[in-house]
């Protein structure tokens, strides 16, 4: 009995390929296109955030910072924000659950250790049931309290 070692066709060979390709690539779709909204969410709500330090000042008596951030018109939901205090050794953050609403402004007394130099600012919001934690959006050099 003779046994017939030849291969697939070329065309079957082709085809199975073309076949294997398709289904990697809707795999890797499935996966990355989901994933890539998600970013893009993100990113859009943070970029809608409207918050801005208006004024601050350091008060070397009591060692506190006094920051004043308002909030512009937006509709993102905005649970909390991180103040940043940065001084020669480091960055220190506070966060704060008192949101100002939208075109209101709140005032915040942050404690410090030694002469802070700038601070910033970083909302944390709200998308479902995730809290997204957003970049610093502005820093600014602290003067004294007049």
């Amino acid at each position: 009995m003779k046994i017939n070692k030849r291969g697939i066709e070329p065309v079957v060979a082709t085809v199975l390929l073309i076949v294997i390709t398709i289904a990697l690539v809707a795999l890797v779709v499935s996966f990355v296109v989901p994933w890539l909204q998600t970013q893009i969410k993100t990113t859009d709500m943070c970029y809608s955030t409207k918050l801005e330090i208006k004024e601050l000042c350091y008060n070397v008596s009591d060692s506190r910072v006094s920051i004043r951030i308002a909030r512009g018109a937006d509709s993102v939901d905005i649970t909390k924000i991180t103040i940043g205090i940065s001084n020669a050794t480091g960055t220190k953050t506070d966060s704060k659950i008192d949101v100002p609403k939208q075109l209101e402004e709140n005032v915040y007394s942050v404690p410090v250790i030694g002469t802070p130099t700038s601070a910033k600012i970083a909302a944390t919001v709200k998308s479902g049931t995730t809290e997204i934690s957003c970049d610093y959006s502005q820093e600014k050099a602290i003067p004294a309290c007049a």
